[in-house]
């Protein structure tokens, strides 16, 4: 059933006084009216009717809202708003059936009550019956404030996904999603922590049947580790013997080259002396040869002071040289051009003398030949004095000129005479200074040359001296090699007979331990302070224990245990505390042979050179083996206990394993059932706003060329990212929302909020001023787009300001402020319908 608002009922809300009803209202009615009389206070009725809560009417409590209230003065204790939404519908018998719902907020003191109906109803339960009708408060599906169409269009994509979750109420289910999640995470987690035992456990199974291989092997090894040690005895043994052979063939050799290298010693000796007797020599006659040179340096430092002396003044002298000669060629050049300039003062007088001679002359001569005085006018005498004067000045100006100059003559002589004896002087003192320098430079090159031949000969007695050096160090270096090796031959000696006595003492003690295998108490006594390294007292104290086959030394379950110093036995001693002396043990070991029928064939017969090598061969497999077996020390004991209690702990931990993998199972379910609720709630307006949004860009630009498009960031869930929305204003480039006019920022906002309207519309659109940003084109677009979609799709309700908007819709509301104490607010209605059917009849008649 679909419904539309026909009436406000307002009673003493804010500035409207007692009982006012506004309507009725068409699918496209304007708010109109001039600023303060009242229009946001309709809008406050509104929204206060479809349960706005008290902060967002612009009061701090429910009685505020009664008329009167602001001013202490309320006209009653009760206000109510009621909006009566109408259906229309065509019954059965083809009449039209007008069907009334009334919803209404009532303020009694500072409570509400809320009605529909005249039934009184519950927040909860009023809220329900506004969602039947289609409106969403909490989501405010059915308005928009003034401002808030320009700071659409500029939000964030995650403050677009806020808006897309409370159209859709998918935001309802954020925390259940959250807390489902949390939930799976966890089991998850708990299936991960037991799948981790059950798999330590199945390790520890696999580490006990590990174990029991190992103890198996154990005995394998330690039988293959007592063969080999065997063996290496045998063989340190036998070849030990063989050395000691061939050792003595040695020694004798050597005693021959001993004594001819003492020899030769003797002569070296005898030629270091007479070498440091010539070095001793060559040094005294060095450290004469250097004193001279020190002397001659010393000359050289001496007499250097006066020579950069001598040079300095030279340069000195010649600098002035040079000043004088530049100063005697300006003056010779000045008095040449006074001489010129005398020369042509005096003819310039001699012609003005002449010139007044002949004047005179002519003068006189006039006179005589008339016979009378030559009268002159007086224009004529001016004129003579007048020149006379000017001869006479020029006269006095051409002297002084010419005194000058002479003058000026006589002193640049003067200066001329002088600069030319201190030309002579400055040439003198120069000779002087370059004779000196010649002898300083010969006396340097005389002791240069003097020093050359001391450098050279001094480096001729170094060379020799170096020589005596090299030649002394090599009879040193000769005499130590001699030594050592005098000292490598007796070593081998003492080595060879310590090895003969060694051999001896061996065949000593296996006899000795024959005898006191009848007595186990002395033999234990004995063995504990025995002290020795892993030589040939080693070799026999192991034989002694571990060969007891080859050696028939077995002690009938005592055991002999035998310790080494390397310290005692390389020098062929014991350390004994016991009952019998080193005399005795040694006087038994000569009675011990051992038998080598069990040491291997190719063993015996590997030469001398490889025999190092194949002992350290043997020692490193037998130490392979020894760390083999201290890695696998059996415990046969405990190995049984351990397997029956990591098979109890493997069921416990299985069975936990699969209880938590049961309970994430569950845990998963029921957070894939809460997710896919909410992603059906969000993506069913995503799809929907999507594919419509275009359509309705284009009809709001009226451009086939304009575009509008959202993108998800997160397409899996779309909740959880943001939402991106472009448009692309007809005949533009694709730019960034921010980058758009204010007017093209407006139309993309309405265009989304009418797409957003159209999923699940409430039965009225309330705009407040929404054409504010709008420029005259688009102002029409906008209105004629409204006008059309309120003619079959929804009403519309808009405040606003611009004629041209207002102009277009099907009827107006006006609202006018009446003065006073507390404004009271007043509304006239008026139906633009009529006019239009009032145009068409008259242009059909004209």
């Amino acid at each position: 059933m679909s419904y539309f608002l026909k009436y406000v009922e307002i009673d003493n809300f804010k500035s409207y006084k007692g009982h006012i009803v506004i309507g009725p209202l068409r699918k496209f009615t304007a708010i109109i009216g001039p600023n303060g009389s009242g229009k946001s206070n309709l809008m406050d009725a509104i929204s206060f009717v479809l349960g706005e809560p008290t902060k967002s009417l612009r009061v701090r409590k429910l009685s505020e809202l009664i008329h009167g209230a602001p001013i202490n003065k309320p006209v009653s204790n009760r206000a109510s708003v009621s909006l009566i939404f109408v259906s229309i519908q065509t019954d059965r018998h083809g009449e039209l059936d007008e069907h009334e719902k009334r919803f209404q907020r009532l303020i009694i003191g500072n409570a509400s009550e809320y009605r529909v109906d005249g039934q009184q109803l519950s927040a909860t339960e009023y809220t329900e019956e506004l969602e039947n009708m289609g409106i969403i408060p909490k989501a405010k599906n059915f308005l928009i404030f003034q401002g808030q169409v320009e700071s659409i269009a500029m939000k964030t994509p995650k403050e677009f996904t806020a808006i897309f979750e409370e159209l859709s109420r998918s935001g309802e289910l954020r925390d259940e999603y959250e807390q489902a999640k949390q939930e799976k995470n966890k089991a998850e987690q708990d299936t991960h922590a037991n799948f981790q035992k059950k798999k330590g456990v199945e390790k520890q199974k696999k580490e006990v049947r590990l174990e029991k291989e190992v103890a198996q092997k154990y005995a394998a090894l330690k039988t293959q580790y007592d063969e080999q040690q065997l063996q290496l005895k045998l063989f340190q043994l036998y070849h030990n013997k063989q050395e000691l052979i061939e050792k003595r063939e040695i020694a004798e050799k050597k005693k021959d080259e001993v004594m001819k290298l003492e020899k030769r010693k003797e002569i070296s000796d005898e030629e270091i002396k007479n070498k440091k007797k010539e070095l001793a020599i060559y040094n005294k006659e060095l450290a004469t040869d250097e004193q001279k040179i020190k002397e001659l340096e010393a000359q050289i430092n001496k007499n250097r002071p006066t020579y950069i002396k001598a040079k300095e003044n030279s340069v000195h002298h010649q600098k002035k040289l040079d000043l004088a000669k530049k100063t005697l060629l300006a003056a010779e050049k000045t008095h040449a051009a006074h001489d010129e300039e005398i020369e042509k003062y005096e003819a310039d007088l001699r012609e003005v003398e002449r010139l007044q001679k002949e004047y005179e002359d002519k003068l006189q001569d006039e006179s005589q030949s008339s016979g009378r005085n030559l009268a002159l006018e007086e224009n004529q005498m001016k004129e003579y004095r007048y020149l006379k004067e000017e001869a006479s000045k020029k006269m006095t100006q051409f002297s002084e000129e010419y005194d000058s100059i002479d003058r000026q003559q006589q002193v640049d002589k003067t200066n001329l005479e002088q600069e030319q004896r201190s030309q002579k002087d400055h040439i003198a003192r120069i000779k002087q200074t370059d004779l000196r320098i010649e002898e300083l430079n010969g006396k340097i090159d005389k002791l240069a040359g003097y020093i050359t031949d001391l450098e050279r000969e001094l480096s001729d007695k170094q060379s020799s001296a170096q020589l005596l050096e090299r030649e002394v160090t090599d009879g040193r270096r000769r005499c130590t090699e001699l030594e050592e090796e005098l000292d490598q031959v007796n070593k081998e000696i003492g080595e060879a007979r310590s090895d003969r006595n060694e051999t001896s003492r061996a065949q000593r003690r296996a006899e000795l331990i024959e005898n006191l295998k009848q007595f186990p108490g002395v033999l234990n006594e004995i063995s504990l302070p025995f002290r020795g390294n892993a030589g040939s007292m080693a070799a026999i104290s192991l034989a002694e224990t571990s060969t007891s086959d080859d050696v028939n030394t077995q002690t009938q379950g005592n055991s002999l245990t035998t310790t080494t110093d390397s310290s005692t036995i390389s020098n062929g001693d014991g350390n004994y505390s016991s009952q019998y002396d080193t005399k005795q043990i040694y006087d038994m070991e000569d009675k011990f042979e051992l038998n080598y029928k069990r040491l291997r064939d190719d063993l015996k017969k590997i030469n001398y050179e490889q025999v190092d090598k194949e002992e350290k061969l043997l020692i490193k497999q037998m130490s392979d083996i020894e760390i083999q077996l201290q890695k696998h020390l059996p415990q046969t004991s405990a190995i049984d206990a351990r397997s029956r209690e990591v098979k109890t702990t493997f069921e416990l931990t299985n069975a936990e394993f699969e209880r938590a993998r049961n309970a994430a199972k569950r845990a998963r379910q029921a957070f894939e059932k809460i997710k896919k609720e909410r992603y059906d709630r969000f993506n069913a307006l995503y799809e929907h706003v999507s594919t419509c949004i275009d359509d309705i860009y284009k009809s709001l630009t009226n451009s086939q060329a304009a575009v509008a498009c959202l993108t998800a960031e997160d397409a899996e869930e779309p909740y959880r990212g943001g939402i991106t929305y472009n448009c692309v204003a007809p005949g533009k480039r694709f730019q960034a929302m921010e980058n758009l006019s204010g007017g093209e920022k407006t139309v993309a906002a309405i265009c989304l909020l009418f797409a957003l309207r159209s999923f699940k519309p409430a039965p009225f659109f309330l705009l407040d001023e929404v054409d504010a940003a709008l420029d005259n084109t688009n102002i029409g677009k906008v209105a004629d787009f409204i006008r059309e979609q309120s003619a079959s799709e929804f009403q519309c309700i808009v405040i606003s300001l611009k004629e041209q908007f207002y102009s277009r819709a099907d009827a107006l509301v006006g609202i006018y402020p009446e003065p006073g104490d507390c404004i009271t607010s007043h509304c006239l209605t008026l139906d633009l319908n009529q006019f239009d059917e009032r145009e068409n009849i008259a242009n059909t008649r004209g």
